[in-house]
C-alpha cells in the first residue's frame, strides 16, 4: 500500500498538473505547452488482461502541442516497478496519441540515482533514462516570493531537503506561499512540512514562523501551538514594555503571569488598558 508520503507528492501533481511542466523544463529541458494540464485517467490496462497503473498521468497542450506526462514516485527500490517504466511510456503515447514522456520524483539522493539508471529494452536505441527528481536536480527553494509563485514546487522542495542543510529555510519559504492559499489547500500542505521537518530542526523552524501574520492557515498541532506562543509571545513583550517605560513596579509573578498567558484575546485586552492602570494588580483585576 503506498505510504502517506507517497501519496502527498502524487496529490502536489494532481492539485497543480502544471508543477510537472515546470520540474520538465528545469532538469529534463523538456517545453510543454503553456497551461495548467489536466489530469488523465492512468489506467493503462490492455487486453490481453495486463494491468499498468502510473501512480499519475497528465496532459499539457491540444493538437500538435500534446504532450502526456507520466509521474511515478519512488521512495524506495521496486525493481518490478521500474521494469514496468518503458510500458508506460508506451501505454501512455498509445493510449493519448501524442508523445510521452516519465518524470519520477525520488525520495532522496541515493534513491534519484538508482531511479536514473539506464533501463536498457534490449533494442538498439530504446533505450530509457527517466527524468528524476532529486535533491541534486531541484535546488532548494528558500526564497519566499519565489515560493508564492508555484506553491507546490515549494513544498516539493521541503520534501526534497528535509534531510539537508536546508531543510528549515525551504519549509519556511513553503509555509510563506501556503498563506496565501485557501484553506482545502493551505491546511494539508502545512501539515505536510511540518511533518517532513526532522525533530531536530523543528524549534529553528518553530522560531521562524513565530512571526508569521494571523492568515498562515495551519491544522497540526505543532504548526497551531507554536504560531500561537509566538503571538502571545510579541504580545507579552508589549505589556511589559508598557508598565516598566511608566515607571511601575513589575514583580516576578507579575511577569510570569503575563508571559504565560495563552489567551490572544485576553492580550487585546490588557494592552487596551496597560497605559491608564496604576498596577500590574489593577491591570489583572476583571
Amino acid at each position: 500500500m503506498p505510504s502517506i508520503d507517497h501519496e502527498a507528492l502524487v496529490e502536489l501533481f494532481r492539485s497543480n498538473p502544471a508543477l510537472a511542466g515546470v520540474l520538465l523544463a528545469l532538469i529534463g529541458g523538456i517545453r510543454t505547452a503553456a497551461g495548467k494540464g489536466r489530469v488523465v485517467d492512468s489506467n493503462l490496462t490492455v487486453l490481453p488482461p495486463h494491468q499498468w497503473r502510473p501512480d499519475l498521468v497528465l496532459i499539457h497542450g491540444e493538437g500538435e502541442q500534446k504532450q502526456a506526462v507520466i509521474v511515478e514516485v519512488q521512495l524506495s527500490r521496486d525493481s518490478d516497478k521500474a521494469e514496468s517504466w518503458p510500458e508506460y511510456i508506451t501505454a501512455t503515447r498509445r493510449r493519448h496519441h501524442c508523445p510521452a514522456c516519465l518524470l519520477v520524483v525520488a525520495g532522496d539522493t541515493a534513491m534519484a540515482r538508482w531511479c536514473a539508471r539506464k533501463l536498457e529494452t534490449g533494442h538498439p536505441g530504446f533505450d530509457l533514462r527517466p527524468i528524476v527528481v532529486g535533491p541534486q536536480q531541484l535546488p532548494p527553494l528558500t526564497d519566499p516570493e519565489l515560493a508564492r509563485r508555484c506553491p507546490e514546487l515549494a513544498i516539493l522542495s521541503t520534501f526534497l531537503h528535509r534531510r539537508t542543510q536546508y531543510a528549515v529555510d525551504a519549509a519556511v519559504a513553503a509555509a510563506h506561499a501556503t498563506a496565501e492559499l485557501d484553506e482545502r489547500h493551505a491546511i494539508p500542505y502545512n501539515d505536510l512540512i511540518v511533518r517532513w521537518l526532522a525533530p531536530e530542526v523543528r524549534p529553528a523552524f518553530e522560531e521562524k514562523i513565530m512571526s508569521f501574520p494571523d492568515n498562515y492557515v495551519c491544522q497540526s498541532d505543532f504548526a497551531k501551538k507554536h504560531q500561537a506562543k509566538g503571538r502571545t509571545e510579541g504580545r507579552a513583550a508589549s505589556v511589559l514594555t508598557v508598565l516598566r517605560s511608566r515607571g511601575l513596579s513589575v514583580e516576578a509573578e507579575h511577569e510570569e503571569r503575563i508571559r504565560t498567558c495563552g489567551d490572544v484575546e485576553q492580550f487585546d485586552r490588557w494592552l487596551q488598558r496597560v497605559a491608564s492602570v496604576s498596577s500590574p494588580d489593577e491591570l489583572f483585576a476583571e
